[in-house]
């Protein structure tokens, strides 16, 4: 049947300022601060098998600001770019099968801050009238700031949800890299024909946590003989695996053709992943294992998710 209603008021509020110094360098800044509603997704604790939802169930609070220089000069142009970005009494859910337990297990954090901050630049220079070489990068990062309550939810009713605190404060949000640089090439050549190289390299993206892992765990000392130990087994348990570095070059080539004054046609080649690097790892999550106070989870290695091969478009 139908569940209770749940209703939120939400709103935003911008505000920008761009200060001209001539006409071809600019300032400029930016200010955000609205809120957004909670996913249904992340609203609900066992969404399965009851109506209930996170305690505390409320709009998440976001804040942002940016100061940017822009130059555009006849050959050479560009933009510097800092922002930082803070979210507030955020949700997020996570569901898995619990072996200890032999049921299916939803995993709910509410209260969680978040903290993005850093500095992009892009760069553009001609070296010719149909050469131009493009520069871009991103530094970044993108960290957990708190320390969330996190609530086990059992599907199978064999234990009630348990509530606690999950230790998150300074490791970093995963999925998505946090050093980014990319270079490219691109030629208009004669009749109507354009060729363009890019490379991009990425770096420092790490895997999605498990908050299960990130329990207090009162009695991990009694696993161990030593503080040596205990402090090895903490970092076994907790340790955020980077993912590796990666390159990825791609190639376009492109063609116009008109067919009249008033119609024309785009033929465009795609070359994607050139040097068919099949080691690059998209995206990884912390392996969920239910614990007990004298049952940290066990060694299983990460799942990872790699991208495709070369592809031609």
């Amino acid at each position: 049947g139908k569940g209770e209603s749940h209703k939120f008021v939400n709103f935003r509020l911008k505000a920008g300022a761009v200060y001209k110094l001539d006409g071809r360098n600019s300032f400029s800044a930016h200010a955000f601060y609205g809120t957004v509603a909670p996913r249904p997704y992340n609203a609900y604790i066992s969404p399965r098998i009851k109506d209930d939802v996170i305690t505390g169930l409320e709009s998440e609070k976001i804040s942002s600001f940016d100061l940017g220089y822009t130059w555009n000069y006849r050959t050479f142009r560009g933009s510097i770019t800092a922002y930082w970005t803070d979210f507030r009494d955020g949700n997020e859910r996570t569901s898995f099968y619990d072996d200890l337990n032999s049921t299916f297990m939803n995993y709910a954090l509410t209260g969680v801050r978040k903290e993005h901050k850093g500095v992009e630049v892009g760069l553009a220079y001609k070296v010719t009238p149909s050469v131009t070489v493009s520069a871009a990068a991103n530094l970044a990062r993108y960290q957990y700031k708190n320390r969330p309550t996190g609530t086990r939810s059992y599907e199978n009713g064999s234990q009630p949800d348990v509530t606690q605190t999950v230790y998150l404060k300074n490791f970093y949000v995963g999925g998505t890299p946090q050093e980014a640089y990319s270079l490219s090439f691109n030629w208009a050549a004669p009749n109507m024909w354009f060729f363009e190289v890019n490379g991009t390299w990425m770096n420092r993206a790490y895997i999605d946590l498990s908050p299960i892992r990130h329990e207090k765990m009162d009695n991990l000392w009694t696993t161990v003989d030593t503080k040596q130990e205990l402090e090895a087994k903490l970092r076994e348990i907790t340790t955020q695996e980077k993912l590796n570095e990666a390159l990825i070059i791609n190639m376009s080539i492109g063609k116009v053709i008109y067919l009249s004054r008033t119609a024309s046609l785009n033929v465009n080649l795609n070359l994607n992943n050139l040097l068919d690097n099949r080691n690059i790892r998209r995206a990884a999550t912390s392996r969920d294992v239910s614990t007990t106070p004298t049952s940290p989870p066990p060694s299983i290695p990460t799942k990872f998710t790699t991208a495709r091969a070369s592809k031609c478009i």
